[in-house]
């Protein structure tokens, strides 16, 4: 399901290195350690559900008395129960503002998919295990608009090999000609 318009994205990587340094000797040596990623995705909430709502779209829990439907008709939520059951309501309808629910302990995937401003794919990465430490809805009396983000952090990022636009290669490449 797509989220929407985004109006800002970023994706990063951060991974750590230990340097070691060799007794005896100005040499040293580095050992690299886990990497983590971390997506931030920032919105004008123009209408519609909002950008918690939209994460968790696929999310359905029919048990009383926090009944959340999903947004889409989902094949997999009706043939098997959801075995997690939401105590803390995140929100009611299109407007999930409640971070401090416990349907937020549950991971989803995202799908990046990169288009250019001509709708040509770019390329896709898929996110697995993404999890919402930090949401931000912010408005101002002198404003006419509600800006929302979500910073996300993803377990491991998976390439997804789609037809996209081929690399520019050769010695012409980035020379203008007149």
């Amino acid at each position: 399901m797509p989220i929407g318009v985004i109006q800002n994205l970023n994706l990063s990587h951060n991974r750590q290195f230990n340097r070691i340094f060799e007794i005896g000797s100005e040499r040293s040596y580095f050992i690299s350690g886990r990497t983590i990623g971390q997506l931030t995705i920032a919105r004008i909430m123009y209408h519609g559900p909002s950008l918690l709502r939209m994460l968790y779209a696929y999310y359905e829990d029919l048990i009383p008395p926090t009944v959340i439907s999903s947004v889409f008709p989902n094949a997999g939520a009706g043939s098997i129960s959801n075995p997690h059951d939401v105590k803390i309501p995140p929100g009611y309808e299109n407007l999930f503002l409640n971070l401090a629910s416990d349907l937020f302990n549950q991971p989803v995937g995202m799908l990046l998919y990169l288009r250019d401003s001509n709708e040509d794919t770019v390329g896709a990465v898929y996110l697995e295990a993404c999890y919402v430490p930090n949401h931000t809805w912010a408005t101002d009396s002198q404003g006419v608009i509600i800006q929302e983000s979500a910073a996300i952090q993803f377990e491991r990022c998976v390439p997804v090999a789609v037809s996209a636009l081929s690399l520019i290669t050769g010695s012409t490449a980035g020379v203008l000609t007149p």
